[in-house]
């Protein structure tokens, strides 16, 4: 017996550690997932209620007609929640879903409440948030907003 271990002792520490680091990256994985989701879940809501604002101080985005001539891109409803989701989301069609309406099937005018949807699409990044979501993590958000007045006098949706 050298410095008191015995001979089966030596290699203890050794299989301590392997069986520790596996563990230890698991959970650390984890964390990481978990973290990453609650991050990407910020973003959605807070583009969601950028979206629901737009929507409120520009009302003519809201109706048929102006949102398919002027309202596109970052002015509209779907542009300005995909724009705010960046450069932290990669908002596209194909990993993310925006929709709004009016609530009740109400008219757009002043007053009425504006709801806008989201929903985002992900891949976990490690083991662990595929055995907690699967393959693919979706986060969903709402936002309601009153309509605000015409922007000015006169104005017609």
């Amino acid at each position: 017996m050298k410095n008191g271990r015995k001979r089966w002792e030596k290699g203890q520490s050794l299989v301590e550690m392997a069986i520790g680091i596996p563990v230890l990256l698991i959970l650390l994985g984890g964390l990481f997932d978990i973290g990453r989701g609650f991050l990407i879940l910020t973003a959605v809501e807070n583009a969601t209620g950028e979206g629901a604002l737009y929507g409120a101080t520009h009302p003519a985005c809201l109706t048929s007609d102006h949102a398919a001539t002027i309202c596109q891109g970052t002015q509209s409803v779907a542009g300005r929640v995909r724009e705010e989701g960046r450069p932290m989301l990669n908002m596209s069609d194909g990993n993310s879903t925006v929709t709004f309406e009016i609530e009740h099937g109400a008219a757009v005018t002043a007053g009425s409440t504006l709801r806008v949807d989201v929903e985002y699409r992900y891949k976990p990044l490690t083991p662990v948030g595929f055995l907690v979501w699967g393959s693919e993590a979706r986060v969903k958000a709402s936002a309601r907003q009153q309509v605000m007045s015409p922007p000015y006098p006169g104005y017609r949706y």
